[in-house]
């Protein structure tokens, strides 16, 4: 009896982890390129009203999802832009994170050395982190609901639109908002 309860144990968390598993799968599979594609295009073609086509580097930071940070990294190519992309990484702390931390004698630390941190993927090249502007967004895209949102961050302004679902992908549910310098 003793050895039936690990047992069944291990086999409702191998259950539970498995679906969970499946769903993040099943999240990433549901993605409509349509829209994505729709989506970028629109904030492409916006940026172009605001800033000049090869004139402007941007520095993309490329977040989830990553599908939709690709799509947009070749709309802004293909209008013009230069563009320089970096892939935003979770940070992960460890047990250890704070054991780096060299403490002065006085109580303070000059530099803290942190280990365990993740960094970007891919880092800008110098030149294009001098040169760029930043560009983030955030996408929201309901499993079930109607309304997308995009928020994209450039430098210190916000571009932000909702779309609605139709048979073409997307459709504009409102005009662009602005919010900057």
């Amino acid at each position: 009896m003793r050895s039936l309860i690990p047992l069944l144990l291990c086999l409702v968390l191998t259950f539970v982890l498995a679906s969970c598993a499946s769903l993040q799968e099943t999240r990433q599979q549901n993605r409509n390129q349509l829209a994505d594609d729709r989506i970028a295009l629109d904030a492409t073609n916006q940026l172009a009203q605001l800033y000049p086509p090869a004139k402007t580097q941007f520095n993309l930071i490329v977040a989830e999802p990553k599908e939709f940070g690709e799509v947009l990294a070749v709309k802004l190519r293909t209008k013009g832009y230069a563009v320089s992309e970096t892939v935003k990484t979770k940070r992960v702390f460890f047990a250890d994170t704070f054991a780096g931390f060299q403490q002065k004698p006085g109580g303070q630390s000059d530099e803290p050395q942190v280990r365990g941190m993740e960094t970007p993927v891919a880092l800008p090249t110098p030149l294009a982190a001098g040169q760029g502007i930043a560009l983030s967004y955030i996408l929201d895209t309901p499993e079930h609901g109607t309304l997308h949102t995009i928020t994209l961050k450039v430098g210190d302004a916000y571009l932000s639109r909702a779309y609605l679902p139709d048979s073409r992908g997307v459709a504009a549910a409102g005009a662009w908002t602005y919010r900057g310098q």
